[in-house]
């Protein structure tokens, strides 16, 4: 009996391994005062938004190009598609710091009040936002130039792929 995984199964497995060590490092471990700006700390959290923007947008462009509902974004294209994944991350990442402010705003002080607290004012909220977007927007920029250099190696297999992605809109529109 051959146990290897197969390839097609491995990128899962990979963004669900990466997401629960994202987790563990970054809410068991990592869990400190960063309402002070530009302390360690504060840093600490910045890179966390840094490999957010980067990671989630990945992982939303890997689920999005193999499990979207009836190939939605075969149709509609690429540029769709990264403004889907740039909105979401960013609006995920605006809904984290709503929970930031509710945790500093009711539960820190109320209840748990040993630990930090996660903002120190607007300037941080807004520049934890603006990192989830702007890394969001590289991670679609280096997602399309690795497919124009993509094209541009494996020329006839691209044509294999465009002529299969033909069909897949052919049966989809049947």
């Amino acid at each position: 009996m051959n146990t290897i995984i197969p390839p097609h199964a491995r990128l899962p497995i990979f963004f669900a391994s990466f997401w629960f060590v994202f987790g563990y490092i970054w809410f068991i471990l990592g869990w400190q005062d960063t309402s002070e700006l530009f302390t360690a700390p504060w840093w600490f959290d910045e890179a966390g938004h840094i490999i957010y923007g980067l990671m989630g947008s990945y992982t939303l462009l890997y689920y999005y190009q193999n499990h979207a509902v009836s190939g939605v974004f075969r149709l509609t294209g690429k540029v769709f598609l990264a403004t889907s994944v740039i909105a979401k991350i960013t609006l995920w990442g605006t809904y984290w710091e709503i929970g930031e402010f509710i945790w500093d705003i009711w539960l820190q002080p109320s209840h748990f009040d040993w630990l930090g607290k996660a903002q120190s004012d607007s300037l941080d909220t807004s520049i934890d936002i603006i990192i989830n977007n702007v890394f969001a927007r590289i991670a679609m920029v280096l997602y399309g130039l690795y497919n124009m250099f993509y094209k541009k190696l494996y020329q006839h297999e691209q044509e294999y792929f465009e002529i299969e992605n033909i069909k897949d809109h052919i049966r989809y529109l049947s």
